[in-house]
């Protein structure tokens, strides 16, 4: 639908020219990343001065000297798998793969970032596997009993230039040209909430058709902007009609 609405805007010639919607939310993103960019590292700054003086051994401010990564990552999953179990009634399966040795790699990083970014990532893989493989039981509830599991791979070997975490889903994928467009800003493929509760259990961002699992545009460029600000990275590659997966890189 995106590139059925035109955007009219001017050359600096001063004559007018149009742009199609999603050709605008690609000629944007660069300007976008910048802007956050400097947001995030002016946050970190200010919120590293303000804790400074707090005295423990294993931290610098926000800082986790020695990150157990593998603690992060499955804290953060139960996170987003509350969020789903409260959005659909149920939750798939998360099938876990860590990938470690005796040498298992421990670095300093904050946990209030990776924990952010794996909670935007799993939310999606979550949301994608529920709705493209939507069962119900004999209530009418949501059964997720019988759907794919959402695979994570942690990375955290010693020798590893990077840690990373792979969040892998079988929610049938996007074409190339969603995933194109999957980092960019105020881009969603979220439709009204497919479940209505009554009116006296859904929350305030239900009744007003916000799906909690959603990041609306902006959960996967900003959690881009996030790994990218401390030396990772976010990488998407998709399969169109089987899943989607994602790799979050993170600079030891």
């Amino acid at each position: 639908m995106g590139n059925m609405f035109l955007v009219k805007t001017k050359k600096p010639s001063g004559s007018a020219f149009e742009l199609t919607l999603d050709e605008a939310l690609m000629d944007v993103t660069k300007p976008m990343d910048n802007f956050s960019l400097r947001m995030v590292n002016y946050n970190f700054i200010s919120r590293m001065l303000l804790t400074l003086e707090e005295n423990d051994d294993d931290m610098v401010g926000m800082v986790d000297l020695k990150i157990d990564l593998e603690r992060v990552v499955r804290n953060a999953v139960d996170d987003a798998k509350e969020v789903c179990t409260q959005h659909y009634g149920d939750c798939p399966d998360v099938k876990f793969i860590i990938s470690k040795d005796a040498n298992t790699m421990r670095f300093p990083h904050m946990s209030s970032t990776i924990t952010y970014i794996v909670v935007e990532l799993m939310k999606n893989a979550f949301r994608a596997t529920v709705e493209s493989h939507m069962e119900r039981n004999s209530a009418g509830m949501v059964d997720c009993s019988n759907l794919p599991p959402v695979e994570v791979l942690v990375n955290i070997k010693k020798n590893a230039k990077h840690a990373c975490i792979c969040v892998s889903d079988e929610g049938l994928g996007m074409t190339r040209a969603q995933c194109e467009l999957a980092m960019t800003y105020a881009y969603t493929t979220v439709k009204r909430p497919i479940i209505q509760h009554g009116a006296d259990e859904d929350s305030e961002e239900e009744r007003n058709g916000v799906s909690p699992l959603a990041g609306y545009g902006f959960g996967l460029p900003m959690s881009r902007v996030y790994a990218q600000a401390f030396g990772g990275d976010l990488v998407m590659s998709t399969m169109e009609g089987y899943g989607t997966r994602v790799y979050y890189y993170i600079k030891p």
